[in-house]
């Protein structure tokens, strides 16, 4: 059995650089649709046409190519936390962001960056 128990869909977390101009690009290229949109963090939620699957544009100040970061929906956070924590798995402290989701970010063996959320 495996130590997380996710619900479907997935985020995929792009840094950019120009919120809007990337999400305009995103919008005109691919035709996703803007589902969500963020003041703090800034952040832009796009829907593809895969089931399940947006894009989220991160704003930041510097962003390197290869710092995607996906992110894997569960329902409940305390609970991925105690069970990644049970495997001696570590996590980042869980972050609220308000009225959006609480986020907990964590590194698979390679070191590549993964987050979960659980939706709020």
């Amino acid at each position: 059995m495996p130590v997380l128990r996710l619900r479907p869909g997935a985020i995929i977390s792009i840094p950019v650089r120009d919120l809007k101009k990337s999400a305009d690009w995103y919008r005109r290229t691919f035709g996703f649709e803007i589902e969500r949109t963020l003041r703090e963090p800034a952040w832009c939620e796009l829907a593809t046409s895969t089931a399940g699957v947006r894009i989220g544009l991160a704003q930041v100040d510097r962003g390197e190519p290869g710092d995607t970061t996906p992110i894997f929906t569960a329902g409940s956070i305390e609970a991925a936390e105690a069970a990644l924590a049970a495997e001696h798995i570590a996590t980042s402290k869980v972050v609220t962001v308000d009225g959006h989701a609480k986020l907990l970010t964590l590194q698979d063996p390679d070191g590549n960056t993964l987050m979960l959320q659980e939706k709020l």
